[in-house]
Formats: structure tokens, C-alpha cells, sequence
């Protein structure tokens, strides 16, 4: 098995985000064992609710992001990841969740949370943040493409069926009031 290529770049949730839903998470670990004390089976059933929703507010906050080496990118989401090859790797978009990551012929893949827009207004600035990281990727990816002497891909944003054409194939139907179709 190869060793896995050098870190260059790592990028995750913002800190006051990832704050306020891990300490979310302790207070209701910590209201839990208070809940249980009493050993009734209906506390015990909360209690267990109270350590699953704990759970899941630090899964939330913690699992998101992007490991970027000089082969690949690593993008989590809450649940499931993917390593896309940068060679594959056509186009890295901001949206108002987080980056999205174009691959392949018309694989797309979110990495929620990172650069997601800021409610706040004048809160932290994650939109440079995930320009920064956005630029980033795309600097690696043209040096691993340059070195290994590929082409870039095709940027499967520039085609107007794409949507369409994937919806059809994936029996989705899509409504655009908007659209000529």
C-alpha cells in the first residue's frame, strides 16, 4: 500500500461554530447524567435521547472538511467523505453552505460548513476563508496536472444540459418555472 501523500492544506468549520455546538453537546451529556440519576426506565430512555442528540451536535459540528494533499482532496460531510484525485478535480465553487466541489463527468460533492456564508453579517469572515481555500486547491490541482503532464477537465458547469440531463438520467423531475424546457 502506498504512503499517503504529504498534507499541504487542511480546512474545517469555523472555530466559534465548532464552540457553540461542542458545548452544546457537553450540556446536554451533562443534563443527561443528571436525568439518569434516578434509574426509572423513562429517565434512562431520555437520558439516552439527551447522549445521541449530544452526539450528533458534536458529529455535526466536528466531522466537515477538506484534506488537501498533492494528489488528492479529501472532502467530509456530516456523514460520508470523499477523496477526489486532483487530477479528476474540474471546478470549486463558493455556495452559501460550503464549498462544492465539481469532478469526474458530473460528480459533485459539498464540504458543508467550510466557507459557508456568515448569518452574522459582521461576524468572522468565512467567505475569505474559503476563497483562500478555494484558490488553494485549485493552485495544487494545476501543479499536479502541469507535473504529470494532464489536461485540465472540462468544467461540467459550462454545459447547459447538465442539470437537466442528470435529473432525466436519475428519474428526478425538476421544476424551473423560469426555463424554456
Amino acid at each position: 500500500m502506498a504512503e499517503p501523500s504529504e498534507l499541504i492544506g487542511s480546512w474545517r468549520a469555523p472555530v466559534w461554530f465548532r464552540v457553540l455546538f461542542c458545548g452544546a453537546a457537553a450540556l446536554l451529556a451533562g443534563a443527561s447524567l443528571v436525568i439518569g440519576l434516578g434509574g426509572e426506565p423513562k429517565r434512562v430512555g431520555m437520558m439516552l435521547a439527551l447522549v445521541l442528540l449530544a452526539g450528533f451536535l458534536a458529529l455535526f459540528a466536528l466531522r466537515p472538511g477538506i484534506d488537501l494533499t498533492h494528489e488528492d482532496v479529501l472532502v467530509r460531510g456530516h456523514l460520508f467523505g470523499r477523496r477526489i484525485p486532483l487530477a479528476e478535480l474540474a471546478a470549486v465553487e463558493l455556495s452559501r453552505a460550503g464549498l462544492v466541489f465539481w469532478y469526474g463527468e458530473r460528480g459533485v460533492k459539498e464540504a458543508p460548513l467550510v466557507g459557508e456564508q456568515n448569518l452574522l453579517g459582521g461576524g468572522p469572515t468565512s467567505e475569505e476563508r474559503a476563497e483562500a481555500a478555494r484558490a488553494a486547491i485549485l493552485v495544487a490541482r494545476d501543479i499536479h496536472l502541469r507535473d504529470h503532464g494532464l489536461a485540465a477537465p472540462a468544467d461540467p458547469r459550462d454545459t447547459d444540459e447538465r442539470l437537466g440531463k442528470r435529473f432525466r438520467e436519475g428519474g428526478f423531475s425538476r421544476f424551473e418555472p423560469w426555463s424554456d424546457d
